[in-house]
């Protein structure tokens, strides 16, 4: 009896110094991923109603190395969201869109994991939609991608990674010159799609109507060959009128189907000439 007793004692032991060193390891790796500091970066500290916006979370342990992979990083913002909700790092990095509402001010973007947090501001702004010179470009504050009818896929939800340098309609050609221009994932020979909005009874419909080489920012269309080249209804027929207000865009490949990556850029506003 003696000798099981020394025996179940002796295992006992094994297992609680087995057990000690488990919680040891446990909590080492716990502290190893723990944030010790977090920074927020927006590409535009400025957008307009509805608009959107990317911004860069780096997160950083207290020895300044990046925090381990799928550390979660929990995000609010006022006056609007963030997409997606569910925020995770990746070699130290995330990142996410901010979508403004429909009311104007200054939104609060907030980081936080464990005990480390940061702020960001970026203001909403409610310009007006000045009339425009026929063919030159103005920033579109009041145009809700949400309302469109899309004759493509719906890229409403992609992050929105380029943003419109200029833009203009010469009849030919049409020209969209952005900040993603040649950076973006190359497909078949193209990196992506032109985009158009044309309102039509009191409905804007969104289609593309070329494919973009890479670093190309002009397409060769005149007003009666646009049409044809978007070659859905009910934007088949369509002959723009002069001074005819549409809107422009440029995503990666999404014309009939998404392919490769998944960004866009903004919208602008440009009257036909």
């Amino acid at each position: 009896m003696r000798r099981a007793s020394n025996v179940l004692v002796a295992l006992a032991m094994t297992m609680w110094l087995g057990c000690s060193e488990v919680d040891k390891l446990t909590e080492s790796e716990s502290e190893s991923s723990k944030a010790g500091r977090i920074a927020l970066s927006a590409e535009s500290s400025t957008v307009p109603l509805n608009g959107a916006t990317n911004v860069e979370v780096k997160v950083t342990e207290a020895d300044g190395g990046p925090v381990k992979d799928g550390t979660s990083i929990a995000m609010t913002a006022t006056l609007g969201r963030i997409e997606p909700t569910d925020v995770r790092t990746q070699n130290g990095r995330a990142l996410v869109a901010y979508r403004a509402a429909g009311a104007a001010g200054s939104a609060k973007v907030t980081a936080a994991s464990g005990a480390a947090r940061a702020e960001l501001t970026i203001t909403v702004e409610n310009p007006t939609v000045a009339a425009s010179p026929s063919g030159s470009s103005t920033t579109s504050a009041t145009f809700d991608l949400r309302q469109v009818t899309w004759l493509d896929p719906d890229v409403s939800g992609w992050p929105e990674t380029s943003r419109i340098t200029s833009a203009s309609i010469d009849d030919p050609p049409i020209c969209i010159r952005h900040t993603k221009a040649g950076q973006w994932p190359v497909k078949g020979g193209a990196e992506g799609n032109p985009w158009i909005f044309v309102n039509r009874d009191g409905r804007w419909y969104g289609a593309t109507y070329e494919w973009l080489s890479p670093g190309q920012v002009c397409k060769g269309l005149t007003r009666d060959t646009i049409g044809p080249h978007i070659g859905r209804s009910p934007l088949t027929g369509w002959r723009p009128r002069s001074g005819e207000l549409v809107g422009l865009m440029v995503s990666t490949l999404a014309r009939f189907r998404p392919e490769a990556a998944r960004e866009r850029s903004n919208v602008v506003m440009v009257r036909w000439p």
